[in-house]
Order: C-alpha cells, then sequence, then structure tokens
C-alpha cells in the first residue's frame, strides 16, 4: 500500500517527498535550543532543573531534548561498597 502511494505521489507531484505536514510547528524545540542544551551539558554537573531555569523553558522539554534529540542517557555513577 506504502509504495502504492508513492508512485501516486510521485506521479500528481513530481517528487516523492513527503508533503507538508498540517499541525502546530515546534515553537521551542530549536535547533538553537538544542545547542545550548548540548553545551551546558557537555562539561557540567549541573541539574537540569537548574538549566530549566535559565533557558527559561520546561522541565519536560529539557529531558525530551536531552533524551531523544541529543541522546543522551542519564545515569548515575555507582561506588562500590567499602
Amino acid at each position: 500500500m506504502a509504495l502504492h502511494q508513492t508512485v501516486k505521489q510521485y506521479q500528481e507531484l513530481g517528487l516523492a517527498k513527503d508533503r507538508f505536514r498540517s499541525g502546530r510547528p515546534r515553537s521551542v524545540n530549536t535547533s538553537r535550543v538544542r545547542k545550548n542544551v548540548k553545551r551546558i551539558l557537555r562539561g557540567s554537573k549541573r541539574p537540569m532543573n537548574k538549566m530549566t531555569s535559565d533557558l527559561n523553558i520546561s522541565p519536560t522539554l529539557i529531558r525530551t531534548i536531552v533524551k531523544h534529540k541529543l541522546r543522551f542517557y542519564l545515569y548515575k555513577i555507582r561506588t562500590r561498597p567499602t
């Protein structure tokens, strides 16, 4: 079915790219914000809550950028019991 739709779209438009999607565009999760988050995360041990106040964006958006866009995974360094 997907191949048929692609062929039909190519015949109509002359190209096989996706069409423009309807809906509200992302206004906060821009490349500028992602670059700032990456720069802050690169060498710091700052909590994400502090970053949200600095960049003036929501904590949920920071987590989304870190996990899905930058593909950073948070973990706690474990120490050996003494």
